[in-house]
């Protein structure tokens, strides 16, 4: 509903009655339509979050990619919805008080989580220091990864394409100073 009407348009009855449950029903579960639209989000994201298997041996374009991938997968689901869709959430979300345990910062924590679990995976493998602290670097990417998200939803002319090879970009200016290099000393 929300990608054939936008997401200002969809309200709360309207979905309810396309459920055939009661606004009320609705509202119990969710008590907003960000928090309606999150949660759509995070259940997608769960059936297409790719498994934590990795290749030692791999170059280091596709470890960076490696570690990307909670993200990327994300920005896929991101393109099925316009902008203007992405713009109104992000007013509309700003514009409230969301709790620590939201389904707003659930998803966020996901992504920080599988992520995390990539950079000790990647520790393991001697790719990244093992002296780094894999949520701290996750954290750390998330932040340039929700940027870089913001930035996209304001430029018309950005396409998720880019957004992606902007991503990976980053990855890599972050990972200069988590990478695991010859003659430094690492703990």
């Amino acid at each position: 509903m929300f990608a054939g009407q936008g997401f200002d348009q969809t309200t709360i009855a309207a979905i309810a009655e396309a459920a055939d449950v009661g606004t009320g029903t609705v509202y119990n579960y969710y008590s907003s339509k960000e928090i309606l639209l999150i949660v759509a989000l995070k259940a997608q994201f769960l059936v297409t979050a790719p498994d934590l298997f990795h290749e030692p041996g791999a170059p280091k374009d596709d470890k960076i990619r490696y570690l990307m991938e909670p993200a990327l997968g994300f920005m896929g689901l991101v393109d099925l919805f316009s902008k203007e869709l992405w713009f109104q959430f992000l007013a509309a979300t700003y514009g409230a008080r969301h709790t620590l345990d939201s389904p707003v910062f659930e998803l966020d924590w996901m992504l920080i989580e599988n992520t995390a679990k990539r950079v000790s995976i990647l520790q393991k493998t001697g790719f990244i220091r093992k002296d780094v602290d894999s949520e701290q670097a996750a954290i750390l990417l998330f932040a340039t990864v929700f940027m870089r998200f913001q930035m996209y939803v304001m430029e018309s002319e950005m396409n998720v394409e880019t957004l992606n090879n902007l991503l990976i970009q980053d990855a890599g200016l972050v990972l200069v100073g988590i990478q695991e290099r010859e003659g430094r000393d690492s703990k």
